[in-house]
């Protein structure tokens, strides 16, 4: 069930952040994302160490394709972290833009903030078959005083 509602719902917010459908032929890796640390200012937004979050990571592979996004999903919301400034694949620092699903699915937040990505691979190819992702994200859930740091680990998606 969860599996079903998290597809259905990054169905969504990846349809509301691209003008383009590359939904067929795009490559994305999916896994599961930990929470191994916060700066300790996160009691705002509810987030724990060791919250665990179903995660997709779509890196851009060509130009032609939508930029670089993260999702974070868990039983209660729905995360999406777009590429707004940085290296093209998301591994290194910028800034994203994106939306969050609210826990009672009666709104949809803007997102905005910075991210640091330290990834297994610098760069990452259709052939990838693993990836780790060791992250940080400002600004967690709009909070401008969270901070998160995660670890991610990623397989193709079939």
């Amino acid at each position: 069930m969860h599996k079903i509602l998290g597809t259905a719902v990054l169905g969504a917010l990846l349809a509301s952040t691209s003008t383009t459908s590359f939904a067929a032929k795009l490559k994305v890796w999916e896994g599961a994302a930990t929470v191994t640390t916060n700066n300790g200012r996160c009691a705002g937004v509810g987030v724990e160490v060791g919250a665990f979050f179903t995660s997709v990571f779509r890196p851009r592979l060509n130009p032609e394709e939508p930029v670089s996004s993260l999702t974070l999903l868990d039983p209660r919301s729905a995360q999406i972290y777009v590429n707004d400034t940085g290296p093209d694949q998301m591994i290194g620092q910028g800034t994203y833009k994106g939306k969050l699903i609210s826990s009672d699915a009666t709104q949809v937040t803007d997102l905005a903030g910075g991210y640091s990505f330290q990834g297994s691979s610098s760069i990452i190819k259709k052939g990838t078959q693993f990836l780790t992702i060791k992250g940080q994200l400002t600004h967690f859930l709009n909070d401008s005083d969270c901070t998160i740091v995660f670890r991610a680990h990623y397989t193709p998606r079939p």
